[in-house]
């Protein structure tokens, strides 16, 4: 299987959840969010 993984910016929108990391950083529950993929 083969994939593309939109995660590109800083995800202004976001707020405080991506002032040091990047949208695919986010944590929800413990885990980032591009190791939930």
């Amino acid at each position: 299987m083969q994939a593309i993984i939109l995660a590109a910016g800083m995800g202004k929108r976001l707020g405080d959840l991506t002032r040091n990391n990047t949208k695919c950083m986010v944590k929800v529950n413990g885990v980032a969010l591009i190791d939930r993929l």
